[in-house]
């Protein structure tokens, strides 16, 4: 009886330890298998369809979905990251060699008469002259350009992790999509849970994968057209380039303001204020903004939960994991919902019975 308990313990401990192991080894890989499932269960209809069309050929329609994914996707994704961070810190370093060669020289905020008078009421109870407001703002575009440069600087050092998530995106995705139905069934053998039940939650997690990610690209887009909109009415060029960069920023954390912002400062310091205040506030209040109003409504239109917690899980999961957190919180709180949806009627059911 000794033996035995003791061989259980052993058996126990050395599965622990195992799964303690398994945990550091797959740990760095997480990431890339997290947005492997995620783009692995929004492109399932393409991956089906796409199927039908090379009749059957399974692998072959893997590999060449998983490759147009990252082809369209992924890689233009991180060159637009990378190429807005560049050309943030070329516009702080620009700036800064701005105001070195002018050295105090007033911004040229007052050479617009209606605000010269403005300025004037204000000057009467605020000393003006004790703020430099060219240094005020090169801060505060410094502190973007900072933030970028470190960033981008963090982005280089750890240049092989990021490959590897790549590689482990990619090909996790393209067993996925050919493994997905088998692995699918796997994980249904261990849910404790009637086949109704596991049917249930399996398409609730599926339908909140793909409304959450429709749902970003579609907010995204609407930020993009307003946000080269406002570009545009300013007179400012390069008004589909500010479109891919927001379409783009829309998705960070960071969000918009790494765009618009720079462009407000620089139409601020190269004396077109009103037209620097127009976009700022164009960009704060209906770029900046309209990412609240409308990522709940896309993704709630196609889940079962109500648009507050839509709007806990993007922005709670963003803070908890980062970007991935964006699908990871409304997933993990669909699970949530839906095991106490379970809970409740079983412990409802048991009472009754008693």
């Amino acid at each position: 009886m000794r033996s035995e308990t003791a061989a259980r313990s052993l058996f126990v401990a050395l599965l622990v330890l195992t799964l303690y192991v398994m945990y550091l080894i797959f740990k760095p890989l997480l990431p890339g298998i997290a947005w492997a499932i995620v783009l692995a269960v929004a492109f399932w209809p393409v991956y089906t369809r796409l199927t039908r069309w090379l009749r059957g050929w399974e692998w072959t329609t893997s590999v060449l979905l998983s490759l147009l994914v990252a082809a369209f996707i992924v890689v233009p994704a991180a060159i637009a990251v990378i190429k807005l961070a560049g050309t943030l810190m070329g516009a702080y370093e620009w700036l800064n060699a701005q105001v070195a060669a002018d050295g105090s020289r007033s911004l040229l905020l007052e050479e617009a008469p209606r605000l010269r008078r403005a300025l004037d009421w204000v000057g009467q109870y605020v000393d003006l002259e004790a703020l430099d407001l060219r240094k005020i703002a090169l801060s505060v575009l410094g502190s973007i350009g900072g933030a970028l440069a470190a960033h981008t600087k963090g982005l280089v050092a750890n240049a092989l992790g990021t490959v590897v998530t790549v590689a482990v995106m990619l090909v996790t995705m393209t067993v996925l999509f050919h493994e997905g139905p088998a692995l699918a069934a796997l994980v249904r053998q261990f849910l404790p849970l009637g086949e109704d039940e596991k049917e249930r939650v399996f398409r609730q997690l599926r339908d909140v994968t793909r409304a959450v990610f429709y749902g970003v690209l579609l907010t995204a887009l609407v930020q993009a057209v307003v946000g080269a909109a406002g570009i545009a009415i300013v007179g400012l060029p390069y008004v589909a380039a500010f479109g891919a960069a927001t379409f783009f920023a829309a998705v960070l954390p960071s969000g918009t303001a790494i765009v618009w912002g720079p462009a407000a400062l620089w139409l601020l310091l190269s004396g077109h204020p009103w037209k620097a205040l127009f976009l700022a506030l164009w960009g704060a209040l209906a770029v900046g903004t309209i990412d609240n109003l409308l990522r709940p409504y896309f993704i709630g239109r196609g889940v079962q939960m109500s648009s507050l917690m839509v709007f806990f899980g993007i922005f709670g999961g963003m803070l908890a994991f980062g970007l991935v957190g964006l699908f990871l919180g409304p997933l993990v709180i669909t699970l949530f919902l839906f095991l106490i949806d379970v809970a409740r009627r079983d412990w409802f059911r048991d009472g009754a019975a008693g």
